[in-house]
């Protein structure tokens, strides 16, 4: 059997929700996830990427660092702010590096603007100017497996 590495499969409630909706056992669930890494791992290889090399993008290790970058979607002027922060983020990894990249926006599935207010200023390191309007107007890109001297690239190249 071969050993599946991830960053976060606790809360992901697809296989829950699946088994559920479809009636599997255990043993078909186990199957399924199974297969879906075998064709995974196959892919991968079929591009010259050998699934055990991920390994340290996909479990959090203690001493690498993580970053979560924000992004202001009011001041970016396309509707396709996603594209525009990466013409300026992607240009900033090391080609030799191996990193997980998540994304999305800051949405308020609470309905309570003001506990996502504090929270988001709680731990924010601000490197540009901006006003905090609603949640929704925040776009994220969550980086892992970083250095210190990453961070720092990272902070540097997206100043404005």
């Amino acid at each position: 059997m071969r050993t599946i590495f991830t960053i976060d499969a606790i809360d992901n409630i697809m296989l829950e929700v699946i088994s559920s909706y479809f009636d599997l056992s255990h043993s078909q669930i186990f199957k399924e996830i199974n297969e879906a890494l075998n064709k995974t791992i196959d892919i991968l290889k079929m591009k010259g990427i050998d699934y055990a090399d991920l390994k340290n993008c996909l479990i959090p290790r203690l001493d690498r660092k993580e970053i979560i970058l924000v992004f202001d979607t009011q001041q970016i002027d396309s509707g396709w702010y996603g594209y525009e922060v990466f013409k300026k983020v992607i240009p900033l990894f090391n080609k030799d590096s191996t990193l997980s990249v998540l994304i999305g926006d800051f949405s308020d599935r609470i309905n309570n603007q003001q506990f996502l207010y504090d929270r988001f200023f709680e731990s924010l390191n601000q490197i540009n100017t901006f006003k905090y309007k609603h949640s929704s107007q925040f776009f994220f890109v969550y980086i892992n497996n970083l250095s210190i001297d990453m961070i720092n690239h990272f902070n540097e190249g997206l100043k404005v």
